[in-house]
């Protein structure tokens, strides 16, 4: 496995982690339906996962870092809000 660095989620400083690969992702959009009429989609895309050397949880979990970033898709919006 990959070794590198990043800040623990928990205390913020940097330790050593190794780079576990995603095998499934089980991903479904969130939909949203907002006061205002508008609908919209939300989907995660993950980047890269890491599990922190050496520290766990509470409950005795090994302790993960995930980066991520976020997909936002506008489905529909009162003609209102929309502008001409």
């Amino acid at each position: 496995m990959t070794k590198r660095t990043v800040k623990n989620p928990t205390t913020g400083e940097t330790v050593e982690s190794e780079v576990v690969e995603v095998v499934e992702i089980s991903d479904p959009p969130v939909l949203m339906v907002l006061a205002d009429g508008s609908r919209l989609r939300m989907k995660l895309d993950v980047i890269e996962v890491t599990r922190v050397t050496g520290q766990w949880d509470a409950e005795g979990f090994p302790v993960y870092t995930v980066r991520s970033g976020k997909s936002l898709a506008v489905l529909e919006a009162p003609s209102h809000l929309r502008q001409t």
